[in-house]
């Protein structure tokens, strides 16, 4: 339901408690439209119709059923699913298009309320932030609401420095690039048992030893001393420092091998 507006812990009268309750609406709204419409008579109505509402349930089951089975899933999983309810709601728009205002249409205009709420207050959260929001960025993205502004100082560093590629952990790692317009890129790297490349955020010529020629550099959060476990990390020298993040530098690309697909 978080893909719907919901927030956990969010007051019942405030906005973020009126789009909870909305997005449990219109979750439950479009689950049992689409069950309705499934098994009503079809009449002389289009396949088509049907056909929405049938291929939206059965995606959400089978989908639902894999991740239960697998035990590894973020909600924006749900979202080739969800995107569906559109379509559903067109079908609920058109369901009686020639008499008054009917319960399908009904149902639909609360669903595209929810959905446009939902949306305006998430934009307003990511762009400003406001203070005591219960939304905490998790799922779809990183868990530190202030991560941006606190790596932009680091980012600045490396671009200032001319330094040109480098690695990170996987949240660390687009967001400097993204912050330098693609002047500093970072390889993604994990640790499942042992670091590697990050198998499927990192672009296939990073694989190559040969990709940079040069320095390069390691971006770490300032407390994190994980990268000491591994000798392939030993022989760097920390070039920057600050309240959030520091930098390791090395004379030279660190040969990592490429993590297998179950990272």
């Amino acid at each position: 339901m978080n893909l719907f507006g919901y927030r956990n812990g969010a007051k019942v009268f405030s906005l973020e408690g009126i789009c909870s309750l909305l997005a449990v609406l219109g979750i439950f709204l479009a689950i049992g439209f689409s069950l309705w419409y499934f098994f009503k008579k079809s009449g002389n109505e289009p396949y088509s119709k049907r056909f929405v509402a049938t291929i939206f349930f059965g995606a959400l089951i089978i989908e639902s059923l894999v991740f239960l089975i697998t035990g590894n899933y973020f909600i924006h999983y749900y979202t080739p699913v969800y995107v569906l309810i559109v379509l559903l709601i067109a079908v609920l728009l058109d369901e009686f298009p020639k008499r008054s205002i009917r319960m399908p249409r009904i149902c639909a205009a609360v669903m595209l309320f929810a959905f446009v709420l939902s949306g305006a207050v998430t934009t307003n959260f990511l762009v400003k932030k406001p203070e005591g929001y219960a939304t905490r960025y998790e799922g779809l993205s990183y868990s530190n609401i202030n991560q941006v502004d606190q790596i932009k100082p680091a980012a600045r560093y490396l671009a200032d420095h001319g330094y040109t590629y480098g690695y990170a952990y996987y949240w660390d790692s687009s967001i400097v690039t993204e912050l330098t317009d693609g002047k500093v890129e970072i390889c993604a790297i994990v640790e499942p048992p042992n670091i590697t490349y990050s198998f499927a955020n990192t672009k296939k010529a990073f694989w190559d030893i040969n990709y940079h020629q040069g320095k390069t550099f390691l971006l770490l959060e300032k407390d994190d001393t994980s990268w000491q476990e591994y000798p392939i990390l030993e022989g760097g020298t920390q070039i920057y420092a600050d309240d959030y993040y520091k930098i390791i530098e090395y004379p030279a690309p660190i040969p990592f091998e490429r993590s297998p697909f179950s990272e």
